[in-house]
């Protein structure tokens, strides 16, 4: 290696001098330690980048030892032992992977590595799945990353899983973190995640990978002044033209209400924002509008990012509900959270604080009152609105939210979250739920993946009868009735129809089947038949109306 160094200083045209005909090697052969200057285009390439105040300054302090450790050896006084191995804490899209990249070359500049690239790794590439199985595995990893970096991202999940911790363990007997190791490992995670591994796991552990003070390198959210900068300059690279005004707009609008939620995509959530907005504005072009270039850019304009407008009076969305028999206060709902969406999109322009809107509802009523009809015509207007990508409606009973073994709600539920990612999830009976273990397991589920705040991209929906709905948020986790309101304008009442109603769809279903029937005899089939079965429990209202229907039908044929 020293002979390498001494014939690179000679093809850079440095002299090198000969003693007896021999290459004279200097320290910087042999073991290479000279300090990174702050002119290094290293550290000039990682304090450019946007945020990381606290990254910066543990680089600073690496490399300010390290430069004390040089000033050190050349006077042959003892030196501070440097571990490079650390901890990267924080929420994804915060630089990490950049930031390692960057470290590792440092590290090589330094001498403290031989070769400074890096290897990106899983947790789940440190084990198989039988057991010893990781011995061989982190051992063959650790051989592939001699002179490099070896980051493992999400590394607190080997905590969960027994080959996990085996890992660990092996990797505990790799990393001694003193002084000649040439390799670093860097283990990537969020803070609170991370100290329960260290803390449950190989002692260690923590004594290789430092948690506090100084040791780890913390990787904060972005500011909301630090998105619209990493916006700006990702819409330059990817030939979109965005004006700083929209980009504060829509980090206002979209990504700083997306900070409240667990693991906030940063850098990430940008990067989806802005292939969101692309594609609107690819939309736009293919229906024929003109878009507008500037310096070769394509121009992106409010709808494209956030796409927050009004729906008005006219919409054919409102008019399709409208033009529904009955359904007053499901209506009077309607129109209450257009309007404040309304108040909101006008708010937003002046940029002033807005209200938020729960996209989640509870539909409270008897059967064939219009429920399902209502639950397609709502995501159409949450998308309009912008609330949701895409507004389809995915229906489905109580029992499909769990199996039949305990933990199975865990999967069934997340599973089915991930499916109605822009969608509403529209959950039939479900008031059924408080009735098992199993039940009661996927509404604790269910708290935790629907939390109700803004940036939500997906509306769940709750149907049942409202004595057994109140009795449901009554018994059952506490987060579930902060989630789905059931007092005042919470949810929407679905009243069953009165007889003329029912008289109204009588004719209209009649009509649409290929029958004829006169209002007289509608209204004498009503007050006959269906308003006796009022009086029951449960009463099926439009589905009664069908089931007469149907009966007709027969004694016809």
């Amino acid at each position: 290696t020293a002979k390498e160094r001494m014939m690179a200083r000679r093809e850079q045209g440095l002299e090198v001098a000969k003693v007896e005909g021999r290459w004279v090697l200097i320290q910087q052969d042999l073991y290479h330690r000279a300090p990174v200057t702050a002119d290094s285009p290293l550290l000039q390439e990682l304090f450019s980048m946007t945020g990381l105040r606290e990254v910066k300054r543990a680089v600073r302090s690496l490399v300010q030892m390290a430069s004390d450790n040089y000033e050190a050896e050349k006077a042959g006084e003892p030196v501070i032992d440097i571990s490079l191995h650390r901890l990267f804490l924080g929420n994804p899209g915060t630089g990490k992977t950049t930031v390692a990249k960057i470290y590792g070359r440092i590290l090589k500049e330094l001498g403290y590595l031989s070769n400074g690239e890096v290897v990106m790794v899983g947790a789940s590439n440190l084990f198989g799945g039988t057991v010893g199985s990781a011995q061989k595995a982190v051992n063959d990893l650790m051989d592939r990353c001699a002179g490099k970096v070896l980051v493992i991202d999400e590394a607190y999940t080997l905590k969960d899983s027994q080959y996990g911790k085996e890992a660990l363990d092996v990797l505990v007997e790799r990393v001694q973190g003193g002084p000649g190791e040439d390799f670093a490992v860097i283990m990537c995670g969020y803070e609170d995640n991370m100290r329960e591994m260290l803390r449950e796991c190989n002692p260690g552990l923590a004594r290789r990978f430092k948690i506090e003070r100084d040791g780890p390198f913390r990787f904060a959210d972005y500011s909301d002044e630090e998105l619209v900068t990493i916006m700006l300059q990702r819409a330059e690279k990817t030939g979109l033209h965005l004006t700083r005004d929209l980009a504060e707009a829509a980090v206002r609008v979209v990504l700083s209400k997306q900070r409240d939620k667990p693991n906030f995509g940063n850098a990430g959530a940008v990067n989806n924002l802005l292939d969101t907005a692309k594609e609107r504005m690819m939309a736009r072009r293919e229906q024929g509008l003109e878009v507008a270039k500037v310096e070769g850019r394509w121009v992106l304009i409010q709808q494209d990012l956030y796409h927050r407008a009004p729906v008005t009076a006219d919409s054919p969305l409102l008019q399709e509900l409208f033009s529904m028999t009955g359904l007053r206060e499901v209506k009077r709902a309607v129109r209450s959270l257009v309007q404040m969406a309304s108040d909101n999109y006008e708010a937003e322009k002046a940029g002033e604080p807005v209200i938020d809107i729960s996209l989640h509802r509870l539909f409270l009523g008897n059967p064939g009152t219009g429920k399902t009809t209502v639950a397609k015509i709502y995501g159409r207007i949450l998308k309009e609105l912008g609330y949701l990508s895409n507004g389809e409606v995915v229906m489905v009973g109580a029992s499909n939210l769990f199996g039949g073994t305990v933990g199975s709600a865990q999967k069934a539920v997340n599973d089915l979250m991930d499916r109605c990612a822009g969608k509403v999830l529209v959950i039939d009976e479900a008031y059924t739920l408080k009735d098992s273990q199993y039940g009661k397991e996927a509404l604790d589920v269910l708290v935790e993946r629907v939390q109700g705040g803004p940036g939500e991209d997906f509306a769940v929906i709750m149907c049942g009868y409202e004595d057994n709905m109140r009795e449901m948020l009554r018994e059952c986790n506490p987060g579930l009735a902060r989630r789905f309101k059931i007092e005042r304008d919470g949810p929407f009442r679905f009243a069953d129809y009165s007889d003329e109603e029912l008289v109204t769809i009588m004719l209209q279903r009649a009509e649409k089947t290929g029958l004829h029937l006169t209002r007289d005899l509608a209204e004498a089939a009503v007050r006959v038949v269906l308003s006796k079965q009022r009086d029951k429990p449960n009463f099926g209202n439009a589905g009664a109306v069908n089931n007469l229907l149907d009966t007709a039908k027969e004694r016809m044929m």
